[in-house]
């Protein structure tokens, strides 16, 4: 028997694109007596409706994602099936917690504000080529 419970709930995190991912950060909830191991990260798909985890980027029973409250998200994951954003929508998280008695009783608030899916730009089709009127310099 442990004088502890479940974790609580941690608060909305913040969605911040950094370079060509979207940083997802929360911070730690009241563990409530035992060490929070584990968080479930998940996020809203183009449906706005259904909330996926992001698993190959973002899991959250990694030792390093645990400690740091933060995960970081390509812009081509997001794009991508299951969530399927389109350029400029707001990108949606939530998170809860999990301590050796289970996980939160609920997950935090949806962000507020996520920034925007962004696009990076394609490789241009072709090499450039010198043209008739340059020259080496």
């Amino acid at each position: 028997m442990y004088a502890a419970d479940v974790p609580e709930a941690p608060a909305a995190p913040t969605v911040t694109q950094v370079a060509l991912v979207m940083r997802l950060a929360w911070l730690a909830p009241d563990a409530n007596g035992l060490a929070v191991d584990e968080y479930e990260v998940v996020v809203l798909e183009s449906d706005d409706v259904t909330w996926s985890a992001v698993l190959a980027t973002c899991d959250g029973s990694d030792p390093t994602i645990v400690a740091a409250v933060t995960c970081d998200v390509p812009m081509a994951a997001l794009r991508a099936a299951p969530f399927a954003l389109v350029l400029n929508d707001p990108v949606r998280a939530k998170v809860r917690a999990h301590n050796l008695l289970g996980w939160s009783l609920s997950y935090s608030p949806p962000t507020v504000l996520g920034d925007p899916v962004r696009t990076e730009p394609a490789a241009p089709p072709t090499a450039p080529t010198e043209g008739a009127l340059t020259d080496d310099t």
